[in-house]
């Protein structure tokens, strides 16, 4: 069964744009939600994406994800960021195997690691932002 990767962006509903990755394929294909969180409701926007991350860089991306493809699950907490693995055909067997906070690349190389991947879909989603600005 392809395990698949879901990534969540700005979990901590700060005003800006957020993300809802929810599946990263093994081919490097991902879709998922992107949207603009306000307070104001009538600012709130979203939008479906779907893209490829580049070959390129989809080698560094494959190690990262590699390295939590049969992680334990670890216990929730607040932070601004989340990875989960999931297989099948729905997310409700996900599994959380990864929380990021602001700066935690400061001191933590998985989570310089992460701050890589999120960079390489940033690229990817920011042409995507105008639809939800």
């Amino acid at each position: 069964m392809e395990t698949k990767f879901a990534l969540s962006w700005r979990r901590d509903s700060s005003e800006g744009v957020s993300w809802f990755i929810r599946g990263i394929k093994p081919d490097a294909s991902f879709y998922g939600e992107i949207l603009f969180h306000s307070k104001d409701p009538a600012k709130r926007k979203a939008t479906f994406v779907q893209d490829s991350i580049p070959q390129s860089d989809w080698p560094r991306c494959q190690r990262f994800l590699e390295t939590f493809a049969s992680q334990s699950a670890i216990e929730p907490r607040q932070c601004f960021a989340s990875l989960w693995r999931w297989s099948g055909t729905s997310m409700s067997n996900g599994v959380l195997v990864y929380q990021y906070n602001l700066g935690d690349e400061r001191d933590s190389e998985a989570a310089r690691q992460f701050r890589e991947l999120t960079d390489i879909l940033e690229k990817r989603l920011s042409d995507k932002y105008d639809a939800i600005a």
